[in-house]
């Protein structure tokens, strides 16, 4: 079935986060995708107003994956 409207841009923004994410997982020592990898998949693709409000407020990826490190 086709999506229509808002659902089909959601569902674009979603595959393009997700993907983001799965991205910076493989980047990693073998690391299955976790909540900082979809937070930092969510502002690369961007286009939503989540990334949008963060990026306001000075979250970044690059700020994102230095504290993830400091964290590993």
């Amino acid at each position: 079935a086709e999506l229509s409207g808002e659902v089909a841009v959601a569902s674009t923004h979603l595959r393009s986060a997700l993907a983001e994410a799965e991205a910076e997982a493989s980047a990693g020592p073998g690391e299955a995708v976790g909540p900082a990898h979809l937070l930092i998949g969510v502002l690369v693709a961007g286009g939503t107003p989540v990334a949008r409000a963060l990026a306001q407020l000075g979250v970044n990826p690059i700020a994102l994956r230095e504290a993830k490190a400091r964290l590993d």
